[in-house]
């Protein structure tokens, strides 16, 4: 594309890019009380939602709220499912918080090694199976409680803790590596 061309697509969409942001005005200390006093409600009743001794509503329950745009909300529904004994809520919680990140970061604990971030480019939710990108495509799957993810002759095999975090392997010809990805937080 010339340059005469390209000047008044320039122009036109400068104004824009350097215009500063709106101004946010700070709600009063009592609307924000009032406020944060309902939101911590509600998401007492989601806890007590997803601590429900039916699996049934447990499982519906934490699906519907692991998909809301609020991420406070997401965040706390990984929490309780973490933190729950009930192998299913974990193994979806460990899903749906995976697929929720852009990337995967890989850590070699104990070593010298960078981390490796592996970008989510598909996902699909109801199989578990992923799509990862580290240079090339690597196929993973979610497999209950355990991770794994292929790449040329290598396997990535984690599991998850106590502690959320995914730990395991990096496996390649007769070398072994440990493995750990943190999930907490976003």
């Amino acid at each position: 594309m010339h340059l005469n061309r390209l000047a008044p697509l320039v122009l036109a969409v400068l104004p824009a890019l350097s215009a500063p942001a709106p101004a946010q005005t700070l709600p009063s200390p009592e609307s924000l009380l009032a406020g944060a006093s309902e939101q911590g409600a509600l998401m007492d009743k989601y806890r007590e939602i997803l601590r429900n001794p039916d699996a049934d509503i447990r499982h519906s329950a934490f699906i519907q709220l692991a998909v809301v745009e609020d991420p406070l909300i997401r965040q706390m529904a990984y929490d309780e499912a973490f933190s729950a004994s009930d192998a299913t809520l974990r193994a979806l919680a460990l899903r749906y918080s995976l697929f929720d990140r852009e990337s995967i970061i890989v850590q070699y604990p104990g070593s010298e090694l960078p981390p490796d971030a592996y970008r989510l480019v598909e996902r699909n939710y109801s199989t578990g199976e992923f799509v990862a990108r580290s240079g090339n495509t690597r196929p993973g799957r979610v497999q209950g409680l355990q991770v794994m993810i292929e790449y040329n002759r290598c396997m990535l095999e984690l599991a998850l803790n106590d502690d959320d975090m995914l730990v395991g392997e990096q496996i390649c010809a007769e070398q072994r590596i440990p493995i750990q990805v943190d999930l907490r937080g976003m």
